[in-house]
């Protein structure tokens, strides 16, 4: 028995380490590859210069990351209510059969690839917001949050389910004999124990928004401006382009300092992503 447990210890260990490796391979690559580019350009020019224009050698992100920053925030604070209530009324609302068939569609739902949410985009999202708005082009910032809100609902929903399961169900018990009501007892008892899933919850999301590609490329224009912050009414109705975006439309034809920018777009998001990673362990530390 021991050395069957040793033998599990060890190829998890391996498993571990295999994935540890990957993570520093792909740092590595990226840092190689972007070299090239930081010896002949600034890194804050880089970042803070709006100016694409690789055939002048000019190259700025400060549009992208605008436009992955907005795009993003939006998603999140569209999926962030409906999601949270949607993982409430499945798992506390509706009936233990029928919420696992609910919970079932979600996962399926999950999984449905991100050029049919794309292609969703385009039929069906762009055209009404044209329609409705009188826009010239539906291909905007709406229309992406939208789709990427659409894109992270499910795992949301999955991860805070998770986390309302994990509350202990003495506590529920004890607020319903201290007179709760059950939206009392949501609130204040459930949501409260489980907020480190839901925090995670909306971090997770958040990645997968700022990572998304195919389907943003679809419905977000694909402007290279930078978009006008005001008159805020006006900001949602703009084309943009994100640094997935520009990564996956420009790859193909690169070559040299042009090839190299793009890696260096792509390191910039994974920087990104660790920021992302660092506040959300950060504010679980401290609640």
């Amino acid at each position: 028995m021991m050395k069957k447990d040793k033998i599990i210890q060890s190829i998890i260990v391996i498993l571990s380490s295999f994935s540890v490796i990957t993570l520093f391979a792909i740092i590595f690559f990226l840092v190689i590859k972007s070299l090239p580019f930081f010896e002949k350009h600034r890194v804050l020019d880089f970042i803070l210069s709006t100016q694409w224009l690789p055939d002048e050698n000019q190259y700025g992100i400060a549009s992208f990351i605008m436009g992955t920053v907005i795009t993003t925030l939006f998603a999140v604070f569209i999926a962030i209510p409906i999601g949270l209530y949607t993982a409430i009324f499945i798992f506390e609302i509706l009936p233990k059969n029928i919420s696992k068939i609910a919970l079932f569609i979600v996962e399926v739902v999950a999984g449905i690839p991100s050029i049919i949410f794309g292609f969703f985009g385009i039929v069906v999202v762009a055209p009404q917001l044209q329609k409705i708005f009188h826009l010239q082009s539906g291909l905007n910032i709406l229309t992406t949050a939208i789709i990427l809100a659409l894109m992270i609902l499910p795992t949301m929903i999955v991860l805070t389910i998770a986390g309302l399961k994990r509350v202990d169900v003495s506590l529920t018990s004890a607020s319903y004999a201290l007179g709760a009501s059950q939206v009392q007892t949501i609130f204040n008892v459930q949501l409260f124990h489980a907020k480190n899933s839901i925090i995670t919850a909306i971090f997770v999301a958040c990645v997968r928004a700022l990572g998304e590609t195919m389907a943003v490329i679809m419905v977000a224009g694909n402007a290279l401006a930078f978009p006008a912050l005001m008159p805020i009414r006006n900001l949602v109705f703009q084309s943009v382009r994100t640094l997935t975006g520009n990564i996956v439309t420009e790859a193909a034809y690169a070559t040299g300092t042009h090839l190299s920018a793009l890696f260096a777009t792509g390191l910039v998001l994974f920087v990104f992503v660790g920021i992302i990673n660092i506040w959300m362990i950060r504010i679980k530390r401290r609640i």
